[in-house]
């Protein structure tokens, strides 16, 4: 709420790349900058309330959780070895 939730929504926090490049699914925020990235690639859970976390974790299925085990996986290795910053720089 108020002007802390709005900065939040376009915020990128430098923490998520920690915890990504340390191979770890990330939970975000719903309306954050990063929401649509983190549930699009598959890199962790997206909540509107810190609620939700338990039965989000709970509700996915052995296979949905290793399809983002193995995406985190890929995307750490990515960041880890600085290809995105390859990528950048050669384009």
């Amino acid at each position: 709420d108020g002007l802390y939730g709005r900065y939040l929504k376009l915020n990128s926090p430098h923490k998520l790349s920690l915890y990504l490049a340390a191979r770890k699914p990330v939970i975000v925020w719903s309306y954050s900058a990063l929401a649509e990235f983190v549930v699009s690639h598959n890199l962790g859970i997206s909540v509107s309330s810190l609620h939700e976390i338990s039965s989000k974790i709970h509700s996915l299925s052995d296979m949905e959780k290793r399809k983002m085990i193995t995406a985190v996986t890929k995307y750490s290795d990515i960041l880890r070895n600085g290809k995105m910053l390859t990528g950048l720089v050669n384009s």
